[in-house]
């Protein structure tokens, strides 16, 4: 599976309990790149997509979404670890802004021990530069 995460310069995922990922722009980008494929949140995440969830049949929400979603599913992640989920990801695509905030969660993945496959920053909504990163193992 591939999973997407929005992450800050020092692999923040959340600060003072709020998600870094509600810029428009990066939605956008995630939505063309999980076309055709079905992207995975959990409820938490769903309120980001209220209008594209009523129109596009291939996002599914569920408490458990990393255990359902399958080998060429997306998953976008915001507030929970992926460790116990190692063995099934596959790639990894981080939407990075090039601030640091107070993280209440980092992402714990060691991306060292994988091998980035392409890099480009763009311009979002709420931050200048956006930087996306994906990563294969």
């Amino acid at each position: 599976m591939t999973v997407i995460v929005c992450i800050d310069k020092k692999r923040g995922m959340s600060f003072n309990h709020r998600r870094q990922s509600s810029d428009r722009k990066v939605r956008e980008e995630m939505l063309k790149l999980c076309e055709g494929k079905r992207l995975w949140m959990n409820p938490e995440s769903s309120d980001l997509f209220e209008e594209e969830i009523e129109n596009n049949g291939n996002i599914c929400v569920a408490q458990d979404f990393l255990e359902k979603a399958e080998k060429e599913d997306f998953c976008f992640v915001e507030n929970c670890g992926l460790k116990p989920y190692m063995k099934k990801m596959d790639r990894i695509v981080c939407y990075q802004w090039n601030r640091e905030y107070p993280s209440d969660l980092k992402l714990d993945v060691d991306l060292k021990k994988w091998r980035r496959i392409s890099k480009r920053d763009f311009e979002g909504n709420s931050h200048k530069k956006i930087t996306e990163e994906v990563w294969d193992r």
